[in-house]
């Protein structure tokens, strides 16, 4: 928001620099980024009124202008832009230019030249809202600019203006009358706001008369006020409103459009003026738009339209976009001589949104989508109306309005008290008070002593205690609260139980070599498909940024096989990576989210050689081996039916009889969709069953006092028998005696019977309490070896 300096003094007395009022708004919270000048260093220039312009008799692209500066002056120029009874800028002998350069009388091809006409650039102005062929040429001023008059003063050159950063909850402030307040309130001066005033002609036609208004959606629009102008005439602003509309950075267009855009730069409500002669049946309808229609705005771009954008309508067509831009086929033009003045209250989410779908975003739009005043709209349309009358127009009587009851006032309770509990900081009660009324607050004391606040409309940011306490906080100063360092105690952070697990479980993969990943929890439900993900088992985003953030993942593996897949497209075919992470899972209608842990192993940890060991099946069994052991676990693998997994090389796994993921290698035709061409091994565990098999303390053992007795012994079994199944009845049937039991061979040959496997083991015995003899360890073998033949049909190899 642009803030001129000398328009804000006509609504409140400052006696303080632009330099120090910035500084006072920016520390009050209304944030200031910078101040500018509209020029500085301009002297000695004044307007010029050209008499007669004729052909210089000794130069082709040379005129000789007589120009009236209170006197007559002869000019050589040759800029092509100006003709007779132009306004224009002229230096005289001595002046100075906003580039330092100083002006002197000349002499060109034999004519005298006792002056320059000067461009906007030579004055240090900004030629961005000049027509074209002002930006390089001579700039030309207003009609009324009486020739003498210094053009600093015409034109504001040492205008100061102040570029504020106005936030979303703050519409009121992007208006000058909004500035005007929070200025009012943190220098303590006196407030001078415009009254509006409309001298309306007897014999005008009545508005009521000339003009229809309905609205059929209040919900988008609670209030449109419409005004009718007669016996307008479209010329150029007054030298000073055109002045004061390019200080705020709006280009002057005629004195209709710029009677509006000041207005909405004054009270922060845009406005629009339709020509009346192109409303046709004289009616004015506030709709939403029918599917497919299509207008042309003014800015010549057809829009089409459904029902969610909210139109402003005559009987046959949309005139306008509500609250954003006005049509083409409506818009004030040389001819127009019967305007209509339009003033709404639209729903600040239809404007947000229909912006949004148009891609249309302007003055208009960025201040209906905040929220503005219901109450403004008709002191706004009364002021615009003024303006057009002192311009020439006559207005025609009344207003036509379609209007919903206001909205209530806004009460909030407010406690002196808490204000100064929260601030850390003793504020008299009269004073705190005494802000809140410099706001334009209302404060009404009950009986018992208990305060209530009454919120202006025009502050739609107010709705509870903390934000009375803050506007006291911003007018007493942010900078008069003392620092101070909290008084509660102070505790040591630690991890949650769930963080620390996962921490320590990364901590050992990562030991093991392996690099932790991260993928995103979005993904795109094809990518699951050969994973067996079927559609209803998984979550989808509402609105996802892309097809490949659909949906929420249901497995690790899949995303993760997406970076090996990319990695090795790079040539990177040696990966070795863990994620710990979340997946989200469908079942029945029930929705649930759970941690877990995937691996994915493929091509060498070490150097690659020609002999170098890829990463196969039982190089991830070592590693799950290793991380069980680490947590204080055993691991338990049992044969699979992941279809994923390749039939021969897969498993389930179990930890305490409770089933916890599945790992193997992957199939050979994901391995194909994947573009490998080496195996891979997977692994995929419920992370949040395995945290709670952890045991919660590690107890350490002394070193032992009695020696180990190993034993060593070769089974034959069936081809189908589990290991693992051998494994626990060796130490069941040792129990306590037996310290570890290790596989050292599996073989398969002509010694051993078709369909059936041997596995040679290496038993440990060791008791704690004495030193185990020859003759037990022999009767424990013995009873293993009866116990192997019932379970497991398990035969000594002779």
């Amino acid at each position: 928001m642009r803030v001129p300096f000398s328009w804000l003094k006509d609504y409140v007395e400052i006696n303080i620099s632009p330099e120090n009022l910035a500084e006072k708004l920016t520390m009050g919270g209304l944030a200031v980024d910078r101040l500018e000048y509209v020029s500085q260093g301009v002297s000695g220039v004044v307007v010029g009124g050209i008499l007669s312009i004729e052909k210089h008799p000794n130069a082709d692209r040379l005129r000789i202008a007589q120009v009236d500066v209170g006197e007559r002056v002869q000019i050589v120029t040759g800029a092509p832009n100006v003709q007779t009874g132009d306004k224009i800028p002229v230096a005289l002998e001595g002046a100075v230019l906003a580039n330092g350069m100083v002006i002197k009388k000349s002499v060109l091809r034999g004519e005298p030249s006792q002056g320059m006409m000067c461009s906007a650039k030579e004055l240090g102005i900004s030629g961005e809202n000049l027509p074209p062929e002002q930006r390089e040429g001579v700039m030309v001023l207003a009609p009324d600019a009486v020739p003498g008059q210094a053009v600093n003063r015409l034109l504001n050159l040492d205008e100061a203006v102040l570029i504020l950063e106005v936030t979303a909850n703050r519409p009121d402030c992007l208006s000058m009358i909004g500035v005007s307040r929070e200025v009012a309130a943190m220098t303590g001066a006196a407030l001078r706001l415009p009254i509006p005033f409309v001298k309306e002609l007897p014999h005008a036609t009545p508005a009521a008369g000339a003009i229809r208004v309905t609205v059929r959606d209040p919900d988008l629009c609670p209030r449109y006020c419409a005004r009718v102008v007669e016996q307008v005439q479209i010329r150029e602003s007054p030298a000073w409103m055109v002045s004061r509309l390019e200080a705020a950075g709006v280009r002057s267009v005629n004195n209709v459009v710029d009677a509006t855009n000041y207005v909405m730069l004054e009270y922060g409500q845009p406005l629009h003026a339709f020509d009346l002669e192109l409303i046709r049946g004289r009616q004015i309808v506030i709709r939403r738009a029918q599917k497919g229609e299509i207008m042309t705005t003014i800015d010549g771009v057809k829009r089409t339209m459904d029902e969610t954008v909210l139109v402003i309508a005559d009987e046959e067509r949309p005139v306008a976009v509500g609250g954003v831009m006005g049509g083409l086929d409506s818009e004030i033009s040389a001819e127009t001589r019967v305007i209509l003045l339009e003033s709404a209250n639209f729903n600040p989410a239809s404007i947000r949104r229909t912006s949004l779908k148009l891609g249309l975003r302007t003055e208009s739009s960025r201040r209906f989508e905040k929220g503005l005043d219901y109450h403004q709209v008709g002191p706004a349309l009364d002021r615009v109306a003024q303006l057009l009358v002192e311009f020439g127009g006559a207005a025609s009587s009344g207003v036509v309005e379609d209007s919903q009851p206001p909205p209530p006032v806004v009460k909030v309770a407010f406690r002196p008290s808490r204000a100064c509990k929260v601030l850390g900081l003793e504020i008299p009660e009269p004073l705190q008070e005494s802000y809140l009324h410099a706001l334009g607050l209302d404060i009404i004391v009950e009986g018992n002593g208990a305060r209530t606040v009454s919120v202006p409309t025009f502050r739609n940011d107010l709705r509870e205690e903390i934000d009375l306490i803050e506007e006291i906080a911003r007018l007493h100063g942010y900078q008069t609260i003392p620092e101070t360092l909290p008084r509660d105690t102070t505790v040591l952070g630690r991890f949650h139980p769930d963080e620390a697990q996962e921490a320590e479980i990364a901590r050992i993969l990562s030991g093991f070599g392996l690099t932790e990943l991260v993928t995103h929890t979005l993904g795109n439900p094809v990518w699951w498909k050969p994973w067996g993900v079927r559609t209803g088992e998984w979550i989808e985003a509402k609105n996802p940024l892309s097809e490949d953030q659909k949906g929420l993942r249901t497995t690790m593996l899949p995303g993760m096989m997406q970076v090996v897949a990319r990695n090795f497209s790079f040539k990177n075919r040696d990966l070795y990576l863990y994620e710990i992470g979340k997946v989200f899972q469908v079942s029945e209608g029930r929705r649930d989210e759970r941690r877990s842990l995937g691996l994915v192993l493929t091509g060498s940890q070490i150097e690659r050689r020609h002999d170098a060991h890829l990463a196969d099946f039982l190089t991830l069994k070592g590693v799950l081996e290793g991380l069980f052991r680490a947590l204080g676990l055993g691991l338990e693998l049992r044969p699979g039916d992941a279809f994923f997994l390749h039939p021969g090389r897969r498993a389930s796994i179990f930890v305490q009889g409770e089933a916890l993921g599945v790992a193997g290698e992957l199939h050979p035709d994901l391995v194909e969709i994947y573009d490998l061409h080496q195996p891979a091994v997977v692994c995929e565990l419920d992370l949040d069953l395995l945290c709670k098999r952890i045991p919660g303390a590690r107890r350490h053992v002394p070193l032992p006092r009695y020696p180990q007795v190993l034993r060593d012994m070769a089974l034959v079994v069936r081809d189908d028998c589990p290991v693992g199944a051998v494994l626990r009845v060796i130490e069941e049937a040792g129990g306590e005696l037996v310290e570890n039991v290790s596989l050292f061979d599996h073989y398969k040959g002509p010694q051993v019977p078709e369909s059936h496997k041997s596995l040679a083991f290496s038993v440990a015995f060791r008791s704690k309490e004495r030193t185990l003899t020859d003759d037990e360890v022999g009767r424990l073998m013995e009873g293993i070896c009866q116990s192997l033949a019932k379970k497991v049909e398990a035969a000594i190899r002779r």
